[in-house]
């Protein structure tokens, strides 16, 4: 895999998700209609994307937000 392939392969999810520039997705929608071994790793992704969001999901309890946020704040404060 050359390093075209690779920078691609490192915004796919974006691309997938539509959160690429306009420019940026064009090249990436360009690649992946010539390069099948991109294309067949963008499809794994979509395929990825589909399982997780399918998955169940809990919300934390609001003391565990609360403590991570928190725990956040003061990691913050101490740069």
């Amino acid at each position: 895999m050359d390093d075209h392939c690779q920078a691609l392969l490192n915004q796919l999810f974006r691309y997938i998700d539509g959160e690429l520039p306009e420019d940026e997705w064009r090249a990436v929608a360009e690649h992946l209609e010539v390069c099948e071994r991109c294309e067949a790793e963008r499809r794994i992704y979509v395929r990825i994307k589909e399982l997780v969001s399918g998955c169940p999901h809990e919300e934390a309890p609001e003391c565990l937000r609360t403590r991570v946020v928190n725990m956040i704040d003061r990691a913050k404060g101490a740069q």
